[in-house]
């Protein structure tokens, strides 16, 4: 993240990561409110908890091969309703 913004190229192998993830619909990258880099995803509505959690999970996993992992000192991750 420099002045506010979060590199496109970050943000674009992030999206590209989580592309495959079942159950979310949308992914953003933005500037973090308590950490350096947030990525907010939109996920379908109506999962159990443990459903939730099997995405968190391959969220995680995903998000952990990505240049964030190496670029980012802090990341948080926001769940949203996708619309």
């Amino acid at each position: 993240v420099a002045d506010g913004i979060v590199r496109p190229g970050l943000a674009d192998g992030v999206r590209s990561a989580l592309a495959h993830v079942r159950h979310v619909a949308g992914v953003d990258v933005v500037p973090g409110r308590g950490a350096e880099v947030a990525v907010v995803l939109a996920v379908q509505a109506g999962l159990d908890r443990a459903s939730l959690d099997a995405v968190l999970a391959e969220v995680g996993a995903a998000l952990s091969a990505t240049a964030l992992a190496a670029e980012a000192d802090s990341v948080e991750l926001r769940v949203v309703a996708a619309p």
